[in-house]
């Protein structure tokens, strides 16, 4: 990767289907560490898609925005031990044996996660499709702009519309009396009902959407 302007290209294509693994984890916040031997640049590059995964234009009264640190080494470890959402990158390997100062470390294209995040790390039947549904929508774009796309724009636009869906969906379910997201509302958000649970639930409980938590699931199922 030797320019921003098309390094979001080069990111799906290396991550592939993954993409959407890392896709909610940026949503929940966590702290990521991207691993990949020197030169540091691509994986300074791969902070910088990371954090384009959480664009949205939905006007909300709680934070949602990335933290990116881009490049750290062992002199930093006192500052990521205090910090609870980042999203960096290192070429240093001896990170992998410090879990206690991340939640999911990436290494080239393996993503090891924390085990309460043990059910988000593995892809499902609904990332498959919505991957699908990004390279449609990046195929038709190409179609229509040809050479002159802007990849940046073109690949915030897609994840900001998929977000805008979801933090839609999770306000006008706390804005009805029953506050309950029925099977049909999360398949509508793009989301598994069941595999997708653990996601959902984590991504309430963060937000502080005013939407009841059962004991084994964030939404009721119809």
């Amino acid at each position: 990767i030797t320019h921003p302007a098309g390094c979001f290209s080069q990111f799906l294509n290396f991550f592939g289907e993954k993409i959407f693994i890392i896709w909610k984890l940026v949503l929940l916040h966590r702290r990521i560490l991207f691993f990949s031997p020197p030169p540091v640049g691509i994986s300074c590059y791969r902070v910088y898609c990371a954090c384009l995964l959480g664009s949205h234009s939905i006007p909300l009264s709680f934070e949602t925005g990335t933290n990116p640190l881009f490049f750290t080494n062992i002199f930093d470890i006192p500052q990521l031990g205090t910090e609870h959402k980042y999203i960096a990158c290192t070429t240093e390997k001896i990170f992998e044996s410090k879990s206690d100062l991340y939640d999911v470390y990436v290494d080239n294209q393996n993503i090891k996660c924390k085990p309460y995040l043990s059910s988000i790390q593995y892809i499902n039947s609904y990332d498959k499709d919505r991957f699908n549904r990004l390279l449609d929508y990046r195929s038709n774009q190409l179609l229509t702009e040809g050479e002159c796309v802007d990849d940046e724009k073109m690949y915030t636009r897609f994840f900001a519309d998929l977000n805008n869906s979801i933090f839609q969906a999770l306000i006008d379910a706390a804005s009805t009396r029953d506050k309950q997201l029925s099977a049909d509302a999360i398949r509508k958000m793009g989301l598994d009902p069941n595999k997708d649970r653990t996601f959902l639930n984590q991504l309430i409980e963060l937000y502080g959407v005013d939407i009841p938590l059962e004991e084994e699931s964030c939404c009721c199922i119809m």
